[in-house]
Parts: structure tokens; sequence; C-alpha cells
């Protein structure tokens, strides 16, 4: 689990600094292009324009599809850790069961319940740390 959240910290990190780089432009074309509306009019530039803001609102949405993408990587990752947790808890209670006898129900059943709590845990807190993080960028 480390491992894997050191790679998204820094990959999220990244992306988020991408994220905000790709922003500043969008927002500096947009107040130029209000402020020169007039004469941005006045030689008929209105299809440059656009389409220069198109652009790079292309180039930050992709910056920005890519944080999704690897926010998706990460739950991915982090249910797959917790289904682990659950498959091995369940796999010593069916051994215990089988081999020494005698297994409490309530038992297994509360051990798993939490196990079944622990990938939202383990979000949370994978998530808290990078926001944390990606808000210091």
């Amino acid at each position: 689990m480390i491992t894997t959240q050191r790679y998204y910290l820094a990959t999220s990190r990244e992306l988020k600094r991408l994220d905000s780089v790709s922003r500043a432009p969008i927002f500096t074309w947009f107040q130029e292009s209000l402020g020169g509306l007039s004469t941005i009019r006045a030689f008929r530039h209105q299809d440059s324009f656009s389409t220069n803001l198109r652009k790079r609102l292309d180039d930050n949405q992709m910056c920005y599809m890519a944080g999704i993408d690897v926010n998706r990587w990460l739950a991915i990752r982090l249910e797959l850790i917790g289904s682990l947790i659950i498959l091995t808890t369940s796999t010593l209670a069916l051994c215990k069961l089988i081999w020494w006898g005698g297994v409490d129900a309530g038992l297994v059943g509360m051990v798993l319940s939490y196990c079944l709590s622990v990938t939202g845990a383990l979000n949370w807190l994978v998530r808290s740390a990078s926001e944390v993080e990606q808000n210091i960028v």
C-alpha cells in the first residue's frame, strides 16, 4: 500500500501542477479577449481567438482528465487491497473451522464487516494525504 501511495502522490501532484499551469493561460487569454473585444471585432479575428481559446481549453482538459484517470487507478488498487484483506480473513476463518473446529459466527461476521470498511478507510487516508500535498502545490 505504501508503494501505491507514493506512486499516486508523486503522479497526482505533478498532474495537479500541470492542470494549474494549463489553466492560467485560459483565464489570461479570456481576460485579454474581453479587454480587446472591440479591436478583435474590428479586425474580424473572432474565429482565430475562439480557436486559440478552444486549443487552450483542450490542453487543460487533457491534464484534468489525466488526473481523473489517476484517481480511478488508485481506486482500483485500493479496492484490490481491500478485497485481498477480505479474502485472507475469510480464508483464515474457513481454515480454523475445518482444521481446529468451532468458529464463533458472530465474531467472523464482525471481522468481515470491519474488513469491508477498510477499503473506504484506505481510500480516505490516501486521498486526504494526497489532497494536502496537492494543495501545497
